[in-house]
């Protein structure tokens, strides 16, 4: 996809968003990064030319990630890049980190079926609730 087809692709969703107003809400998140993984070995040269094409960009260091972002109107645009492909890594102090024991819990296992959700015209396709009597401590798991 070319810059130009992007640009169209956006004003495309655009006018659907303006036509489906009163039916379809708004993402909760529209502000979802653009991602750069395919091409790891140019990623520093690209997020030199996105931070030079952004100016005035944030920059956020999390964890493995690097993101450039910046507001436009109500919308920020980010970009993410691997942290490592980016950015020099340096050792610059070591701690010791003790040793931490979790105490037992009941973890709950689930499965989802979202098949009713599904079904748009079938009312009598609605979720039941299959949960288990299920024990309440471990000890009680335990016990069996």
């Amino acid at each position: 996809m070319t810059p130009k087809q992007y640009a169209e692709s956006l004003r495309l969703i655009a006018d659907w968003y303006e036509q489906q107003a009163d039916t379809i809400p708004m993402p909760s998140n529209f502000e979802g990064p653009v991602l750069y993984w395919e091409n790891e070995e140019k990623q520093a040269a690209l997020a030199r030319e996105v931070a030079r094409a952004l100016g005035d960009a944030e920059k956020v260091h999390i964890d493995e990630y690097f993101t450039l972002k910046r507001r436009f109107g109500e919308i920020e645009l980010k970009f993410l890049f691997k942290r490592s492909s980016v950015c020099i890594r340096r050792v610059v102090d070591r701690v010791i980190v003790p040793e931490r024991i979790i105490p037992t819990y009941i973890k709950e296992i689930v499965e989802w079926d979202c098949s009713s959700i599904l079904a748009v015209n079938d009312e009598s396709q609605k979720p039941e609730n299959i949960d288990r009597e299920l024990p309440e401590s471990a000890d009680q798991a335990e016990k069996g």
